[in-house]
């Protein structure tokens, strides 16, 4: 994806990006933003070449992102 993505005020559990090694081109070209969702958000094996910021979150579980710059919120604790 070459944009920004914005996962936002959800309460259906989302996964964003897999957990399957062989799944290749889990990208984000942009910023990848995750707020004030109720249920459980997972972000897995993602690529994001800008800023992953989480905030707001019942629940964020996470493995293996990579960011070009930085990681702030309840991302950076995962």
């Amino acid at each position: 994806m070459d944009g920004n993505l914005l996962v936002s005020t959800n309460a259906a559990r989302i996964q964003i990006g897999s957990q399957d090694i062989s799944c290749l081109g889990n990208a984000v070209g942009n910023n990848l933003t995750v707020q004030n969702n109720t249920a459980p958000i997972k972000v897995y094996d993602n690529h994001i070449t800008k800023t992953l910021s989480c905030s707001g979150n019942t629940s964020i579980t996470g493995a293996g992102n990579v960011t070009g710059k930085k990681s702030v919120g309840q991302c950076s604790t995962f």
